[in-house]
Parts: C-alpha cells; structure tokens; sequence
C-alpha cells in the first residue's frame, strides 16, 4: 500500500490533511486520489468522518489500514450519493462508506 506524503496531499484539489482522516500520512494515497476525483464529478462539500482509525477489536477493519473513509457528501440524499458513486466506480468498492442520510 501507498500511503499518503506531503507532496500528495499537495496535489489533492479538493481535500487537506486537516480533516477527519485521522492521521492523514496513513492513509491509502490511491483511496485519497478517488476521493479527489468523486468530489470534483460531484460538485458538493464531502464531510470526512473517519478515516485511518485504529480498532483493535476489529482487526480486519480496513480503517486499521487506512483504506477505508466515512463521509458524507452536502446537498445530496443518501441515495442520489450511492447511485452517482456506483455510476462512477461500479459495485461497491472497499473502503467507501457513506455515512449517515443527507439531505
């Protein structure tokens, strides 16, 4: 796995190392890089939850890795959000997560 640098997240448009990612230099730089490009087709604000998170009751929790997110995503319902990324990325990918209903 590839984990987030200083130079990446230099490159990421749309996010910073400052929201909830946890600690954002273990994150999974190609995880970021598709956060980065989903919120740019979206045009709305992503609100990051969780990201790298350590949980050792559950060891297979891809957050352990940094390679799982939870977010929600501004002015858009939970389901518009799930169809648009599925249109996107087809079935469901691991380490995405939505959290939560907005609208």
């Amino acid at each position: 796995m590839n984990r987030m640098t200083k130079e990446d997240w230099g490159r990421i448009e749309y996010f910073s190392p400052s929201e909830g990612w946890g600690d954002p230099y273990k994150m999974d730089r190609d995880l970021i890089f598709l956060m980065d490009v989903l919120r740019g087709l979206f045009h709305h604000r992503f609100v990051i939850h969780c990201g790298y998170q350590h949980r050792p009751k559950k060891p297979k929790s891809q957050h352990n890795f940094g390679k799982a997110v939870d977010f929600h995503i501004e002015e858009i319902t939970f389901r518009d959000a799930v169809d648009l990324m599925l249109g996107f990325i087809g079935p469901p990918m691991q380490g995405v997560g939505v959290a939560g209903i907005v609208g």
